[in-house]
């Protein structure tokens, strides 16, 4: 047969051969260039370990996933090594059978047209393919779906007398294996598999349900050695410490960025859901898959926000991904294959192929942008800066969660590379960056920070000794910098109040200073069980009204030799009698060195909209009662 006769044989096919060609090239492009996510870098360090054993009790039950991609990346690693590519290689080959299966399951469905549109969008839209791209367990959660949503259908509604045994018996098997896959995969793909599971309950037959019950009963058996580990993982708590809960419009901006945050490809995505529904109205004949395919889009994401709204925010974009391919063929669902030639079907869905990959690749930019915080990229500007400006006049900070995400990268480039501080997100954090900065004499700071809080506090305590930026590289999420000391530098657009108690600047309450310890002069005030609230500063906003894009620093100097004092700097803004914004910064955090006097700093930004009558407020809060003396009162306020 030649290769005329086979396009004309099997169209289709050959469509669909395109597409997952199409899809397989957009995957394994940049797929070892990029940097390994945050995620990816916890995945691998946690793979780190010499037995099975181990890897369960401290790679998997400290984690808020189910074992199978833990476990998986351990015996991959172990045979294929820990570079990108070889890390990343099996969920990119996941998200190319996605493709397949997501062609199979709306040809089962509904038809070839629906099959060949959902594999189109599916292969170029850039959801799925961001996270075929990354060694996370979504892309197989929502592989395993697609699989078990396939035998789900052929296990309740392909059986009849004809039926060989052995092919049904691979079914049942396949089923089983896929569902347990699932929930084993992500807690998502596991809620994916139960609801699957309960809706077949409401198709049982007199030929099925024998099989389909007890299929259900060895999935939920198979998933008891992992009970213990989800107990573990249960009481470790949520991840609702970073994460929002989701609001009233998460769903529509979600559904908006399943499609590219697109405008025009989105409204394309309608049109032909709309158009296909109208025009064959006639010829359509709704079916139990049209609504099986919306509800397991929607009842996830319905659970999922109730739960992230009144329990723990677990909702995010990647959570939602094991549904996508569901609201894809709902979406393609409106188009009959039998009343649309095959030329026309073949036609619109390859061009609908190009019309979305050119969403992806050079609409959205997809492999110029960095859709993670980076480590790659701020280990090679360390490396750099390090060999132009010298290596050993150089105080580096990089805040991350974990040293060896950035170690990572430093052993693939060869270098030794020594940190001075790992992390500078914390109070405590910010007290020992604050202590290290003062007794440094490097004449650089290098500071970087990804997929972590960076306060102003850090920024403000180098910025103070190293005022010069000599480098700066910005990324998503992520950005290093290199400061440079410079004592001519003159700071600009900024005002500043002090007090250091030398002087009667508090009128009536000067009796409230002491000479009996002062950081500076004679004079300091003493805190105790008689004085809640020190002395401070006030000032109206309309002081430094201009200030441009104004934030405020404040310290103070304090001296305290208990260390369980939880004493706090505060800094708060008031308008007409109310609370506008209030912060405060723990002396148990900076005190390093109880009984000698240390800086409490704070630095937040000018809440927007305060009238030039606001006021500024800044004060030690002894809310405890306890016995220490302040000095030296200092608040700047700044420009960005």
């Amino acid at each position: 047969m030649s290769s005329i006769e086979k396009i004309k044989k099997y169209p289709e096919e050959i469509a669909l051969v395109i597409i997952i060609l199409i899809g397989a090239v957009l995957r394994f492009h940049h797929l070892g260039i990029t940097s390994l996510s945050n995620d990816e870098l916890s995945a691998l360090i946690r793979t780190r370990f010499s037995s099975f054993s181990e890897l369960i009790d401290k790679g998997v039950a400290v984690d808020g996933h189910p074992a199978f991609v833990q476990v998986l990346l351990f015996y991959w690693i172990k045979i294929f090594g820990d570079g990108i590519f070889s890390i990343r290689f099996p969920f990119a080959i996941a998200g190319i059978i996605s493709i397949l299966y997501v062609y199979l399951l709306g040809k089962k469905w509904v038809g070839k047209a629906t099959g060949l549109f959902a594999a189109a969008a599916l292969s170029t839209l850039q959801f799925p393919l961001l996270y075929s791209q990354t060694a996370r367990p979504y892309v197989f959660g929502m592989l395993f779906t697609l699989i078990a949503a396939y035998y789900w259908s052929v296990l309740l509604f392909e059986k009849d007398d004809k039926t060989e045994n052995k092919k049904r018996k691979l079914t049942i098997a396949a089923y089983i294996l896929s569902m347990s896959a699932c929930m084993y995969t992500h807690y998502f793909s596991f809620l994916e598999a139960g609801i699957m599971g309960i809706t077949g309950l409401f198709f049982l037959r007199k030929n099925t349900w024998k099989e389909y019950l007890f299929s259900g009963v060895l999935i939920i058996l198979l998933f008891i050695p992992h009970l213990s580990i989800f107990i573990r993982q249960l009481n470790i708590g949520g991840i609702g410490f970073w994460l929002p809960k989701p609001d009233h419009t998460f769903l529509r901006t979600f559904l908006s960025y399943c499609f590219n945050n697109s405008d025009w490809l989105f409204i394309l995505c309608l049109v032909i859901f709309v158009l296909t529904a109208i025009t064959f109205t006639n010829k359509i004949k709704l079916n139990r898959y049209h609504w099986i395919s919306l509800a397991w889009f929607l009842l996830p994401f319905f659970i999922g926000y109730y739960y992230s709204v009144y329990k723990n925010p677990v909702l995010q974009y990647s959570t939602l991904i094991f549904g996508f391919p569901f609201l894809l063929l709902f979406v393609f669902s409106f188009i009959p294959s039998e009343a649309v030639s095959k030329k026309t079907i073949i036609l619109s869905s390859l061009i609908f192929l190009l019309i979305s990959g050119y969403s992806t690749v050079i609409e959205k930019q997809f492999y110029q942008k960095n859709h993670f915080g980076v480590f790659k990229e701020l280990a090679e500007d360390a490396v750099k800066w390090s060999d132009q400006y010298g290596d050993k006049n150089m105080l580096k900070v990089i805040s991350v969660l974990n040293p060896e995400y950035i170690h990572y990268y430093f052993d693939r480039m060869g270098r030794n590379v020594h940190v001075d501080q790992y992390k500078a997100d914390e109070e405590q954090d910010v007290a020992r960056l604050m202590a290290m900065v003062d007794t440094s004499q490097a004449t650089y700071l290098l500071y970087g920070w990804t997929n972590i809080a960076h306060p102003l506090e850090a920024e403000k305590i180098i910025t103070d000794k190293f005022p010069v930026i000599a480098e700066r590289d910005s990324f998503f999420n992520s950005e290093i910098t290199l400061y440079k000391r410079d004592s001519t530098f003159i700071p600009q657009n900024m005002i500043s109040f002090s007090t250091d108690f030398e002087e009667n600047h508090f009128g009536e309450e000067v009796n409230r200073r002491t000479d009996e310890l002062a950081y500076s002069g004679k004079f300091s005030q003493k805190m105790d069980e008689q004085t809640e609230y020190s002395v401070g500063l006030k000032k109206k906003t309309g002081d430094f009204s201009s200030v441009k894009n104004p934030f405020v620093t404040a310290t103070v100097w304090v001296n305290s030799k208990d260390t369980t004092n939880d004493a706090v700097l505060v800094l708060c803004f008031e308008e007409n009698g109310n609370n506008i914004e209030w912060y405060g910064a723990n002396l148990q955090s900076f005190n390093l060195k109880p009984g000698a006097w240390q800086k409490l700093i704070i630095s937040k930004p000018v809440p927007e909209g305060l009238g030039d009558k606001a006021m500024l407020n800044v004060y030690v809060w002894n809310k405890n009662k306890k016995t220490f003396f302040v000095d030296d009162f200092e608040v700047r306020v700044e420009g960005r």
